[in-house]
């Protein structure tokens, strides 16, 4: 068993009758780190914009559009040279020849008389597609 005894402390008597005085002194300031809020706010993101072919050449990608993501990998890493819509009829007769793609590919037109198309096709597995497609049109 313990035993716990509780007695009353008197509050002190002042000792000193003389006021305390303040002596002005100078004091040197020096500052302390200053609080960061916990919390703080983050910018959200921005959105990233797509790279432009800024390049002195036309855009000829469209030349491909309909043929198949199928016929497309197979040439993957090879360069398209167009010099006459004869070439570019060939294209598609070789795109519609393979049975890689379900049903016959739009042919395209493209102006010849002063230029060329060349296409660089670099390609990506699917399920994402095309990685990389890179198209110009020249002058020969």
């Amino acid at each position: 068993m313990q035993v716990i005894r509780l007695t009353e402390t008197p509050v002190p008597a002042a000792t000193s009758t003389v006021p305390p005085t303040i002596t002005p002194s100078p004091t040197i300031f020096t500052p302390g780190p200053t609080p960061t809020p916990f919390m703080t706010q983050t910018p959200g993101p921005t959105e990233t914009p797509q790279p432009t072919l800024n390049m002195p050449y036309e855009d000829v990608s469209g030349l491909l559009q309909g043929v198949c993501f199928k016929y497309l990998a197979a040439l993957d890493g090879q360069m398209l040279t167009f010099d006459s819509p004869g070439d570019l009829n060939a294209f598609y007769n070789a795109v519609n020849d393979s049975k890689k793609c379900i049903g016959p590919v739009q042919r395209r037109d493209f102006d010849f008389s002063n230029k060329q198309a060349i296409l660089l096709i670099a390609v990506d597995r699917p399920p994402s597609g095309y990685k990389n497609l890179l198209s110009v049109a020249k002058s020969p």
